[in-house]
């Protein structure tokens, strides 16, 4: 499907389509495991957008290459690439892009075990979507924060972060999510 769209865009020279495509086609290849055609996705978008100037775009892209170096478990690539989109995001006051940095760079200190740092990006992503009101972004703040206190073996704190997240998910409309909030939460005080 995106091989036509693709050459349709070529053939046009509707670059910005492009490079989105390439995006998007990183990020499903990301989905489904491989990682070498999703970087090489990415890089054909970073290539494009650098070359039209689209700093969002770079952005989004250093965010999911970024996210790639950390499901293949090389986090200070992963660490890297992060504060190369939270620059440009800076540099833009893209709100939402530095909310989604700070969240997934809250991800990777959690998974290198560094838990102060981590509460600290997820508090700091937090505090963003507070002010811009992004409900759903909120939820899983708290739900990292909660994953971040129970790594850490401060249950109580994680279940108190859990319990915010599965009410924002419901008043959300999100009741899937919500209910594997509550069961996890269940498993935890069964334990």
């Amino acid at each position: 499907m995106y091989g036509k769209s693709i050459n349709i865009n070529k053939s046009l020279g509707l670059k910005e389509s492009l490079a989105f495509q390439y995006g998007n086609i990183g990020i499903v290849y990301a989905e489904i495991g491989d990682t070498k055609k999703a970087m090489e996705a990415f890089n054909k978008s970073v290539e494009i957008n650098t070359e039209l100037g689209h700093q969002v775009g770079l952005a989004s892209n250093y965010s999911n290459i970024a996210i790639v170096f950390e499901t293949m478990g090389d986090f200070d690539k992963s660490l890297s690439v992060h504060r190369d989109s939270v620059y440009i995001n800076q540099s833009l006051d893209n709100k939402i892009g530095l909310a989604d940095n700070y969240q997934q760079i809250g991800s990777v200190y959690l998974s290198i075990k560094n838990y102060n740092e981590a509460l600290v990006m997820c508090r700091k992503s937090l505090t963003i979507n507070e002010k811009l009101g992004r409900k759903m972004a909120m939820a899983n703040n708290y739900g990292l924060i909660g994953d971040v206190y129970q790594a850490y073996g401060d249950i109580d704190k994680a279940i108190k972060n859990w319990e915010k997240s599965k009410l924002l998910l419901e008043r959300s409309g999100n009741l899937s999510m919500a209910g594997e909030i509550e069961l996890l939460i269940r498993d935890i005080i069964s334990e």
